[in-house]
């Protein structure tokens, strides 16, 4: 073939997929098509004989028509037999490409003890940042399914790794069931036996690991047979108790003598306990006698603290939630000599006290915590604690004019070498907040002041800052003394903070005096006109941060008219 010749198309016999044969679907002309020649044309809208010419022309088509339908109807089964046959195929490839990801997936070498810390996650539902405790308790319903029973149905590797776990030992029960109506009656009554039977095998799954365990308590007359037979079934493991929640949902809840006298000494693992009820009324002597609880939490009505009988002279951690006054809190710190941590919730005034001029000595307690309380001061008065190291005041509403005093008769008392301090209050203003700086003890290296973020004349942070300004020596010789010298880690939410801010930094950052340490850590927040870019881009706050200065700026920039709901976030 030269080269002046047109290439040629390569004809192909069959489909290289499928293997459809090719040949016959090229369209195959014998001549004009039918219906435009002009005799047939008449023919078709006419009843007369076609001429013998015509007649024989039409015959021969017809025979040549029927030959190449057979062959389309032929071709169009073999397409319609290939379809079928790849889509078969399709079918199985993406079974096996299926079964390929399945067999491949990196979940297969995920190792045993990740999926355990992921299934001790899964059985979280309770987690009470109040309580002072971070407990995984398994959410226990008659009606629903534990996580566990869930996870060991997935696989046997699962299976596996649940089993040699401590996921079975996080129980939660809810004894207090309201049988009600016969029907909900018939249906409660079915499900108690459908958790009586869960539970047993619960507990039989969970070995000899120590048992968390949250219990909500019926009085004598709410119990149920079922109730009280789960109740059995997990008295009968007291023994294994270790952190336990209990909670009286009656208003009276009547002595225990009935409902739970069988684990009376016997809690021998008991290390933490959580009670709390809605009323007083009876005795509770069934946690008198656990050698080894230290941590103690309650939530219960001060006229029925008498009535509780607990080891007080263990508790190294407590946490009273429920709202009391002055005199119920040095009452309760009396009962607890070698108390270490203690958290008092809502604290009222007393008009009448009987500790007053008394001096509770707590010298094992390291750590302070009252939260929203009006009569703390008068607390402080009557305690002294040389061991603190962490002291906390939150939520306080109240202005501090009335507490400096009682702060200041404290730490002069207990003479403590106080590493952390933290102040939260709305109403107390800068002039106050710099007075309580000058009394906090010189120990102090950790500061968090967290004010009312929102701009006002009465609350600036430039101000309280410019308390902690480092001065230079006079070259008089005379100096005047820096305000926390050993202070590093500073966290402050007030309004009217400016770039002035960075000199008092700096003046700690370069002191002269060796005995005030450079700042480690600042946190700033609140409502300010400058926006915190700005700040962290100045050049004395990128000079602080090349020395060591570890600085975080998080402000509120208010938007005219500025009101304390009309800030936004930069």
């Amino acid at each position: 073939m030269s080269d002046s010749e047109p290439s040629k198309p390569l004809k192909r016999k069959a489909c290289p997929s499928c293997g459809v044969k090719l040949t016959g679907f090229e369209k195959q002309v014998s001549g004009p098509e039918l219906s435009s020649i002009p005799e047939i044309q008449i023919l078709l809208i006419s009843n007369a004989e076609p001429v013998p010419k015509v007649r024989d022309e039409l015959l021969s088509r017809q025979s040549g028509t029927k030959s190449r339908l057979a062959e389309i109807t032929r071709s169009l089964k073999a397409l319609e037999s290939a379809i079928v046959r790849l889509k078969t195929e399709r079918k199985v490839l993406e079974l096996d490409l299926k079964s390929y990801k399945v067999i491949l997936h990196p979940v297969r070498s995920v190792p045993a003890d990740v999926w355990l810390y992921i299934f001790e996650m899964a059985t979280i539902s309770h987690f009470d940042p109040s309580a002072g405790v971070s407990l995984r308790v398994s959410k226990w319903h008659a009606e629903r399914t534990l996580a566990p029973w869930s996870i060991s149905q997935v696989c046997s590797s699962w299976r596996a790794v649940a089993s040699l776990s401590g996921l079975w030992s996080y129980v939660a029960l809810d004894l207090g069931t309201n049988l009600g109506t016969k029907q909900r009656r018939k249906k409660t009554k079915s499900a108690l036996e459908s958790s009586l039977f869960f539970l047993n095998r619960q507990l039989q799954k969970s070995g000899t690991r120590p048992l968390t365990l949250a219990l909500t308590m019926p009085t004598n007359s709410q119990q149920s047979p079922f109730s009280r037979a789960l109740l059995l079934s997990v008295t009968a493991h007291s023994e294994r108790w270790r952190d336990v929640f209990i909670t009286y949902n009656a208003d009276d809840i009547g002595d225990d003598s009935d409902v739970l006298s069988s684990i009376r000494g016997a809690l021998s693992s008991l290390c933490t306990l959580h009670f709390s009820s809605l009323e007083s009324g009876g005795i509770i002597s069934a946690f008198e006698f656990a050698p080894k609880l230290k941590e103690l939490s309650l939530a219960c009505d001060p006229s029925s603290l008498d009535d509780i009988c607990l080891p007080w002279t263990q508790i190294l951690d407590f946490h009273y939630r429920a709202y009391h006054n002055s005199q119920t809190s040095l009452e309760l710190l009396n009962k607890m000599p070698n108390l270490v941590s203690c958290t008092f919730d809502p604290i009222s005034p007393t008009d009448d006290l009987l500790f007053h001029g008394t001096h509770l000595q707590l010298v094992s307690l390291t750590s302070f915590t009252c939260c929203n309380n009006h009569g703390v001061h008068q607390v402080l008065e009557n305690i002294f604690a040389p061991s603190l190291k962490n002291f906390e005041l939150k939520d306080n509403r109240q202005k501090l004019t009335g507490y400096l005093d009682a702060l200041q008769g404290f730490f002069q008392r207990s003479h403590c070498a106080l590493g952390s301090f933290t102040f939260s209050a709305t109403k107390s203003k800068s002039v106050d907040i710099i007075s309580l700086l000058r009394i906090l003890p010189t120990s102090l290296t950790k500061l968090s002041l967290q004010l009312s973020p929102y701009a006002s004349s009465a609350y600036s942070g430039d101000v309280i800052l410019k308390a902690l300004h480092c001065h230079p020596t006079h070259p008089t010789g005379t100096s005047i003394s820096t305000i926390l010298p050993l202070l590093q880690d500073l966290d402050i939410c007030s309004s009217q903070i400016t770039l002035n801010v960075l000199d008092t930094f700096g003046s700690r950052q370069s002191a002269a005096d060796p005995d005030v340490l450079p700042l480690k850590s600042v946190t700033l927040s609140g409502c300010s006109e400058v926006k915190g870019h700005e700040l962290i881009s100045d050049p004395r706050a990128i000079a602080l941060q090349a020395s060591g200065l570890h600085l975080q700026v998080s402000f509120l920039e208010p938007r005219p008219p500025t009101n304390s709901s009309d800030c936004e976030w930069l």
